[in-house]
């Protein structure tokens, strides 16, 4: 059995080239991770994959994309760990009704250990795959993870046309939320009187005719 010590010189190589070192120990392959955020009260970790890994994969077949979680036996020191599909996206993962969402990308957790999630459905899917039209623009969705609602998804932002939210965080005193919104218009570019589909965006100007651009928003608390 060929070992990593025979393929890379040091530890940096290794995490340099950590998909081709990964498979080559028979680490667990996975969907396409995103973003990696530890619980802030009990210490799990928190993994969004964004989408299906590949065609022909059978372990993450999820088109949806899914967010696990991962626990470890004892503190950080520990070298054995359990983990969980913890959930799901797609159309029917809401039990309370709605959308669902789907391609969850950037996590964030508040202080009280519920997850914010912001989606990234690529744009020549977003409203346009029939498979991925019901969950309308990407969003924002806030996600309890522990009581009645853990894991239940409730939307609490919708990005422009064309967009998606990204890199949820918050000052000290949490009054305030700020998002980044990226690359408005992506696939259409500036939106014009007259054009009933979402194809093309104004944001943040609002105007037929008036051009797209990234921005950061802030949300206060009411």
């Amino acid at each position: 059995m060929t070992t990593l010590g025979q393929v890379y010189k040091d530890l940096g190589a290794i995490v340099t080239d950590a998909f081709s070192a990964s498979n080559l120990i028979g680490a667990t392959p996975t969907g396409r991770p995103e973003d990696i955020e530890i619980h802030p009260i009990d210490r799990s970790v928190y993994i969004a994959f964004t989408a299906e890994a590949t065609a022909q994969g059978h372990l993450f077949p999820n088109l949806y994309g899914e967010i696990w979680r991962i626990v470890e036996e004892g503190d950080a020191s520990g070298t054995r760990f359990t983990w969980m599909r913890w959930k799901a996206g797609g159309p029917n993962q809401t039990p309370r009704g709605g959308r669902g969402f789907a391609a969850p990308d950037n996590l964030a957790f508040d202080p009280a250990g519920n997850l914010w999630v912001v989606t990234d459905i690529t744009t020549v899917r977003l409203n346009a795959d029939e498979r991925f039209t019901m969950f309308g623009n990407n969003g924002m969705f806030f996600v309890p993870t522990s009581g009645p609602g853990a894991g239940v998804a409730l939307q609490f932002a919708s990005a422009p046309c064309e967009a998606e939210l990204a890199g949820p965080s918050w000052p000290n005193d949490r009054e305030t939320m700020f998002l980044s919104v990226q690359h408005p218009g992506e696939g259409y570019g500036i939106r014009t009187a007259g054009v009933a589909a979402p194809r093309g965006s104004n944001w943040p100007g609002g105007r037929s005719g008036d051009p797209p651009l990234p921005s950061v928003v802030a949300i206060r608390r009411g």
